[in-house]
């Protein structure tokens, strides 16, 4: 009897052994709450059009060493870098040009005035939270420049106690980086700050690059009315030899090579922000964003002759410095849990300094206004449309439309989703203004799209299919 019993309770443990792993729950990864689809938070199934999420995770397992590096995995994401660690850098959606995507960090625009595009070399990986990357047209949220999609970098919040990290690592052709930083909360008070160093001597002659970057946010939980104040500012400066030495058209096929051409290139962006939530069927949002960038092209005299087929001289110093302020005002009114009512102003100034071989000083100054409506039925209908009428001083005024709809099935973990809209491209300042290469009387470039989706998660939310 004593050996069946202990038999009993041996076959008694293994069972419960087996058993555990199995009534385990295993912790479910949420979908990811987005911004830049909306002008609100809102879960990534609720949101119409097609949009992906690089989260600060993800970042750190791959060990990403510029921004570039996380977008050229996303579907419908093209990135383009001409050249080593440092070279200008430029992304492109479902085929759009660069100058068709708006890119933003922490809400505040971050493409140049005078050439319409943002340089990713300059927006090192670090002290990033997430990347949130909307597909299709998106004039009707963030107006001019977003026909392709956008593309919102924020940064990093700090929570939980004081930490801090700092690493270094070398590699090939002299590639040296660098970061440190630390992050935490103290009561209603957090705080996050991050430095960052890359160098590479690149792969020839002056193919050199040098990267400093600093970045903190911090933010005060203000109790009356459920109101947050915050506040981040970044700045970088990235210098890279230029090799190549510039030509014609058509360039040669050996090219000259260049020693001591170079470019500087200097960025800095703040936000602030204060949001408030005293009841629940209202929540505002006022915020104030500042960009400042400086490129210069230092090209001194060459120690060669002057190759044929350039333009007569071999020389192109110059300097572009160029300015943003915007200031965004939005009203969230709320319904009960279906319905959400968004109304907002913007008011943006722009200006440019340009010295060198030809020299101008634009400015601009856009209002627009925004309505959005999204409603929510039954935890699986959501939709969403809205309107918004841009005017600028120097190319009059735009009006853009856009809807979108998901539909999600969470007992198959199904999703259907489409979105459709139109967009445009503002001019730039080197289109209205450049000294001889300028048309004043440019209009905006305008578009229209649509697409339709369909997501699928499976095993477990293990695999997940999009088509």
């Amino acid at each position: 009897m004593a050996r069946v019993v202990t038999l009993l309770s041996i076959l008694t443990l293994v069972a419960v052994a087996l058993a555990a792993p199995a009534s385990a729950q295993e912790p479910k990864k949420l979908d990811p709450v987005v911004v830049t689809g909306t002008k609100i938070e809102t879960p990534a199934e609720q949101v119409g059009a097609t949009v992906t999420v690089i989260d600060e995770d993800e970042i750190e397992q791959r060990v990403y060493q510029t921004v570039d590096e996380a977008l050229r995995q996303v579907p419908g994401v093209e990135i383009r870098r001409s050249g080593s660690f440092g070279r200008t850098t430029s992304i492109s959606i479902r085929g759009s040009n660069p100058n068709q995507v708006q890119i933003l960090v922490d809400g505040v625009r971050v493409k140049s005035p005078t050439t319409g595009q943002v340089d990713l070399a300059d927006i090192p990986p670090e002290s990033i939270e997430r990347i949130e990357i909307i597909r299709g047209a998106q004039s009707t949220i963030y107006g001019a420049d977003a026909i392709g999609g956008a593309v919102q970098i924020i940064t990093r919040r700090g929570s939980g106690p004081p930490t801090a990290y700092a690493s270094q690592e070398v590699g090939n052709y002299d590639t040296y980086r660098a970061k440190t930083g630390f992050s935490g909360a103290y009561k209603a008070f957090d705080y996050s700050f991050g430095y960052y160093h890359l160098e590479s001597n690149g792969l020839t002659i002056n193919d050199g690059m040098n990267q400093n970057s600093v970045a903190g946010r911090f933010g005060l939980d203000i109790p009356w009315g459920n109101t947050r104040l915050s506040g981040a500012v970044r700045w970088n400066k990235t210098d890279t030899g230029v090799p190549i030495e510039f030509t014609g058209n058509p360039a040669p096929i050996v090219p000259t090579i260049d020693p001591n051409t170079h470019q500087g290139s200097e960025t800095y962006t703040a936000t602030a922000d204060l949001r408030t939530r005293p009841v629940s069927w209202w929540e505002g949002e006022i915020r104030y964003g500042r960009y400042w960038n400086k490129l210069n092209f230092i090209d001194p005299p060459d120690p060669f002759t002057c190759p044929p087929i350039t333009f007569g001289f071999c020389n192109f110093p110059g300097s572009f410095q160029t300015s943003r302020n915007e200031v965004e005002a939005l009203s969230h009114f709320h319904l009960g849990k279906w319905s959400t009512s968004t109304f907002g102003v913007e008011w943006r100034e722009e200006q440019a300094d340009v010295q060198g071989t030809n020299g101008f000083g634009p400015y601009s100054r856009t209002w627009s206004g925004l309505f959005q409506q999204q409603f929510r039925f039954f935890d699986r209908l959501f939709m969403s449309a809205g309107v918004r009428v841009e005017d600028n001083n120097n190319f009059g005024r735009t009006t853009t439309e856009r809807g979108s709809l998901a539909y999600v099935v969470k007992e198959w973990g199904s999703r259907l989703h489409g979105s459709a809209g139109s967009g445009f491209r503002a001019p730039t300042f080197n289109d209205l203004f450049f000294p001889g290469f300028s048309n004043a009387s440019l209009v905006p470039e305008t578009s229209f799209s649509w697409d339709v989706g369909w997501d699928q998660k499976l095993f477990g939310d293990r695999v997940a299919i999009g088509v």
